[in-house]
Order: C-alpha cells, then sequence, then structure tokens
C-alpha cells in the first residue's frame, strides 16, 4: 500500500470544481442554466460551485433556496459597481474551493471573472446567453464584454447566430463552441388546478406568455396580439416582472376584454409549472439564444406560436411549433388562431416537439458536450 499513490488516484478520480460567477436576475435563461449545474451535484467529473455577485440587500434566490437549502453558494456582497472588490472576493474563493476553471455569465459575471482569471492565473470560460441590446447604458456594457470575449480560453454561444456574431466580433473560432442549453424536466402543476391558481376559468382556450417584461422580450406585442383574436371565451395570461409590466397592464386595460379575461400575474416562483393552463404559449421576443421557456413548454407538451428568432429555429422548426417571421404580427395571429382551432394538429407538433427534447437536450447530452469544454481547456 503507497499513501501517496493512493492519494493521489483520490485526487484524479474526486470530481474538479468549476466556479460560475453570475450577477443572478429574479428570472432568467443564465439563472435556469446554474440552478441546473448546481444540482448535478457530485454525480459528474465536474462539481459546480457558484460566486453570485450581489448588493448589501439585494434579493439573492440562490441562497437559502427553499427547495436546495444545500447549494453550493458563496455570495459575494460588494457596492454597486465595486468591480475590483468582487474579483478579489471571486479570486478568493477560487483558490479556497482548490477551483480550476471559472465559468462566467452575463456582462457582470465576464468582467469581473476576467480580471479573478488574471488574479489567480486560472483558464476561464464564458457562456454567451445572448445580447439584448436596450438603452444606450446597457448597448455600452454589452459591447465592452464582446470586447472582453475575445481573450477568454473558450466561450460557449447557446444558439448558432449567437456564435457567429461573436466570431464576427473577433472571437477566435477555435475556441467558439456552439451548446444549446440543456434542460431538467420537472413534474409540473395539473391543468386545472394551474388555471385555478392563475385565475382563470377552468374552460375555453388560454394563450399565455412567460418572461421578463423588457424590451428584447417584447411584452407589449404579445398584448397587441391578444387584442386582434376573435375567439369566443379566450383567455390570455402574461407571468413575469420587469419595467415594462405597468406599460403592458395599462395596454392591456384598454382592449376590450373584461377584467377576468386578461390576467398579468407577475412574477411566480416557478413559472413553467403553470404552463399546463396553457392552450399555446406565445413568444414575441425581439432577439433569442436559447430561450429556456421555449424547453418547457416542449417538455410540458404545450404547442409553441413564435417568432423565428435567434436559436429558436436551431431548436424546433415547422413540424414542433408554429414559427413565423420575426415582428410579422398578422402572421403570428394567423399562427395562434390556426393553434387553437386545429388542437389535435398542434397536440401532434408538441409530441414531435417533446420527442426533439428528450433526444437533443436532455442533460446527459448537454452536460457531455460541456464537460469537454473543459476538457480541452484544460489540456491547453
Amino acid at each position: 500500500h503507497c499513501p501517496t499513490l493512493h492519494s493521489t488516484l483520490m485526487i484524479e478520480r474526486s470530481p474538479r470544481v468549476v466556479l460560475h460567477v453570475l450577477a443572478p436576475a429574479p428570472v432568467g435563461g443564465a439563472e435556469t442554466v446554474v440552478r441546473a449545474l448546481l444540482a448535478t451535484g457530485e454525480t459528474r467529473r465536474y462539481r459546480h460551485h457558484l460566486a453570485t455577485l450581489v448588493t448589501p440587500g439585494e434579493r439573492n434566490d440562490f441562497v437559502g433556496h427553499p427547495e436546495h437549502p444545500s447549494w453550493p453558494v458563496t455570495p459575494v456582497h460588494c457596492g454597486s459597481r465595486r468591480y475590483w472588490c468582487k474579483a478579489a472576493a471571486v479570486a478568493h474563493t477560487a483558490r479556497r474551493l482548490g477551483v480550476v476553471i471559472l465559468h462566467t455569465h452575463g456582462y457582470q459575471g465576464d468582467l469581473v471573472g476576467a480580471v479573478a482569471a488574471h488574479r489567480t492565473g486560472l483558464p476561464i470560460v464564458a457562456t454567451a446567453h445572448g445580447f439584448t441590446g436596450g438603452t444606450w447604458k446597457n448597448r455600452f456594457y454589452q459591447w465592452i464584454d464582446r470586447r472582453a470575449l475575445v481573450h477568454f480560453d473558450a466561450v460557449i454561444a447557446v444558439s448558432r447566430p449567437l456564435g457567429a456574431a461573436l466570431i464576427q466580433a473577433g472571437c477566435h473560432q477555435r475556441r467558439m463552441h456552439c451548446i444549446p442549453n440543456g434542460f431538467v424536466s420537472r413534474p409540473g402543476v395539473p391543468r386545472l388546478e394551474a388555471r385555478h391558481r392563475l385565475g382563470l376559468r377552468s374552460r375555453g382556450p388560454v394563450i399565455g406568455w412567460i418572461g421578463r417584461f423588457s424590451h428584447e422580450k417584447d411584452p407589449l406585442a404579445f398584448v397587441k396580439l391578444a387584442s386582434e383574436l376573435d375567439i369566443p371565451g379566450l383567455q390570455a395570461v402574461m407571468i413575469g416582472d420587469g419595467p415594462l409590466l405597468g406599460d403592458a397592464r395599462l395596454m392591456a386595460s384598454r382592449i376590450p376584454f373584461s377584467t377576468k379575461d386578461f390576467h398579468t400575474v407577475g412574477r411566480l416562483e416557478n413559472a413553467a409549472h403553470y404552463l399546463s393552463a396553457l392552450d399555446v404559449l406565445v413568444m414575441t421576443s425581439r432577439t433569442e439564444g436559447t430561450p429556456m421557456v421555449l424547453l418547457e413548454a416542449m417538455a410540458a407538451g404545450i404547442p409553441v406560436a413564435s417568432y423565428a428568432v435567434g436559436g429558436i429555429p436551431d431548436v424546433v422548426d415547422s413540424s414542433t411549433a408554429y414559427l413565423v417571421d420575426p415582428g410579422n404580427m398578422s402572421q403570428l395571429v394567423d399562427a395562434v388562431c390556426s393553434t387553437l382551432r386545429n388542437p389535435i394538429e398542434a397536440n401532434d407538433r408538441a409530441r414531435r416537439a417533446s420527442a426533439v427534447l428528450e433526444r437533443r437536450f436532455s442533460p446527459d447530452v448537454w452536460l457531455d458536450r460541456l464537460e469537454s469544454v473543459y476538457d480541452e481547456v484544460l489540456a491547453r
């Protein structure tokens, strides 16, 4: 028996630690992806830990989560825009945990992680979840982010159009990887119960929208669509929060719906659990990566009508969803009407979409591809 050899073998067999760096929003694709990684525990070759960049007093849904109170999370509490302080704390956390790779998400995570990687000498990987545009300040931060990503050891784009845009911005093709988000299916709420919790009638067609009420998601387009539909007994529901929530509610109050027919319920924990209440999920985004709500609808067997933007056509096509030209409201109205008036055909598409989800976006397929990127970076 050789103690030194035994210790070496134990180190090689134990999972290597990856430290994720994220400034979490209440909801979003990046947050959902990181939650899925934290939930893998030590079942894979890599173990995932999260450093959350939060201002003191900010809500942090990753700490003390009711379903996962033991998630490996280290909050980094610094003041707003104190990037050097945050980078120093991330570097300290990386050294303490024996981290082998930093994996960043979002422009703040990327910039703080880049400084922390420089301080520690660790390789750094970023997942680009999409660039949303919006205000001049947001566009400026995203411009800085794209310039920073050029120097990362690897960049993971969640869709092919996003990857192509980053290569055009200067990212080396050899270090660019296109890996759509994986999805861990979870049981939802039964249909009648979901409708009851959302304040909907148990009978009648329901169209729904789930997301952040922000410019890139274009929630006002959904309100406009609902106003143009002439379907008896139609109910519409929007789930989410964000800066345009008040505008959406005001616009909805002016269309010929009674107050019980159009619902904006705000943010809900585990909003995807209520997809069963819908007859069709409508997606009105101006831009997307691989939207998690699309994968959630596919898992729940809910028909989808969407603009064909970003990475959405990489996930579904005309055989698995109703896709229309970006920004073409009349086509989207026709797609929703077709879904509601031909439920058998719509459900057939939804079933095919569920099969695609299982085949292409299962957690094991996603994690295998992600770990291959880590292996390549460490080998370099």
